[in-house]
C-alpha cells in the first residue's frame, strides 16, 4: 500500500511512501525499512567527447608529449610475450630456497618497506615495473602448508 505525502519541506515534489501490511497468513511479523519514491528528476554530469572521453576510457592519446617519451624511453610498445615470461619459466613461477640468488637476479631490490618477526617486504623491479615482494621466513609454528 502506498502512502502519498504532501509537498517535501526542502522542494515540491510529492513522495510516495511505500507502506506493506502484514500478511494475515504469516505466522511470523517481518518489519521492513520503508522506502521512499520520489518523483524529482536527479541529474549527473555531461559526459566527455573527444580527448577528454578518449583519457576517461583509459587510452593515451598518441599526439600528446607524454605519448612520445614513452616509446624513447622503452616503456611503449609492450610485447605481451615478453612481459609475462618475466621469469623465463612462464608467468607463474614458484622459487625454492635454492633459488634466491636466481630470483634476487630477476628481481632487483629497490628498498626494503617494512619488516616483522618472519617477514620482510620489499620493493622490487620486475623489467621496467616496480613491485612489492614480501618474503615469509616458516618456522615450526608457521609452516609453507
Amino acid at each position: 500500500m502506498a502512502k502519498t505525502v504532501g509537498p517535501h519541506k526542502w522542494n515540491d515534489s510529492t513522495i510516495k511512501i511505500y507502506d506493506p501490511e502484514p500478511s494475515e497468513s504469516s505466522d511470523d511479523d517481518y518489519m521492513t525499512a520503508i522506502s521512499a519514491a520520489s518523483d524529482a528528476t536527479y541529474y549527473t554530469a555531461i559526459s566527455g567527447t573527444g580527448a577528454d572521453q578518449e583519457r576517461k576510457l583509459g587510452k593515451l592519446s598518441q599526439n600528446g608529449d607524454y605519448a612520445k617519451i614513452l616509446p624513447r624511453k622503452h616503456i611503449l610498445p609492450v610485447e605481451p610475450a615478453h612481459e609475462k615470461n618475466w621469469s623465463g619459466r612462464g608467468q607463474l613461477v614458484e622459487f625454492f630456497k635454492h633459488g634466491k640468488d636466481y630470483l634476487d637476479y630477476l628481481l632487483p631490490v629497490e628498498e626494503a618497506l617494512g619488516t616483522t618477526r618472519s617477514a620482510i617486504v620489499q620493493s622490487v623491479k620486475c623489467r621496467r615495473i616496480l613491485l612489492a615482494r614480501k618474503t615469509v621466513r616458516c618456522t615450526r609454528h608457521f609452516t609453507k602448508d
